[in-house]
């Protein structure tokens, strides 16, 4: 919004923010392996003036970035030929857009982003315990990964269009290796929901020990 609010009266402007959160932990028959956590976000600006079209993008949100942003926008537009289909989509058409995705339900549960560290260690070693008593032959546990991602986006414009959008999930993945005394294998088991809540870690280790 405070980029758009700085549009000129000849101006079409958009803006568009991003928030990424990503969480992973990984496992194996030592223990805890690793525990990452990155977080990644950004604005990026269209500018429509006189049929001309510029953009530019920023990891900086600060108030100085996002203008300096708009202004490169501004430039950008200036040295691009004219095309006349050049437009920005309205909000009432945002607006249909989203009916129609209205029956898909939420696409972030609430209970995602409530999962402490230790819970999320527990579930990564459950994991590796699973993946080894599944069958006698299973010689190791190569990987055990829990993982989260949650998106933000957001789109604000002159035309009227004002969205946002969370979403996320989590998954599960269990590599194992296996021996018969003759032969040796490993396969992975797989399992994607959108909380940890959800998760079956029985169910991925008998996938991958299967």
């Amino acid at each position: 919004t405070a980029v758009v609010s700085q549009a000129l009266p000849e101006e079409h402007v958009e803006a568009f923010a991003l928030r990424r959160i990503v969480n992973r932990i990984q496992a194996d028959d030592r223990g805890l392996r690793s525990a990452d956590h990155a977080e990644t976000g950004g604005v990026g600006v269209r500018v429509i003036a006189e049929h001309r079209l510029g953009f530019a993008s920023t990891s900086d949100l600060s108030p100085p970035a996002l203008r300096a942003a708009l202004e490169s926008a501004r430039t950008a537009a200036r040295l691009t030929t004219v095309d006349a289909a050049q437009r920005l989509p309205t909000g009432a058409a945002a607006t249909h857009a989203a009916d129609g995705e209205a029956g898909r339900g939420p696409l972030l549960d609430p209970r995602l982003g409530q999962t402490t560290l230790a819970e999320r260690a527990k579930l990564a070693e459950g994991l590796v315990r699973a993946g080894r008593l599944r069958d006698r032959r299973i010689t190791s546990v190569d990987t055990a990964e829990v993982r989260d991602e949650r998106v933000v986006t957001a789109v604000v414009s002159t035309e009227g269009v004002h969205a946002i959008e969370a979403r996320g999930y989590v998954e599960a993945r269990c590599d194992l290796v296996a021996s018969d005394g003759v032969r040796r294998s490993g396969d992975t088991g797989y399992q994607v929901a959108r909380c940890y809540q959800d998760l079956d870690i029985d169910l991925v280790a008998a996938e991958a020990a299967d």
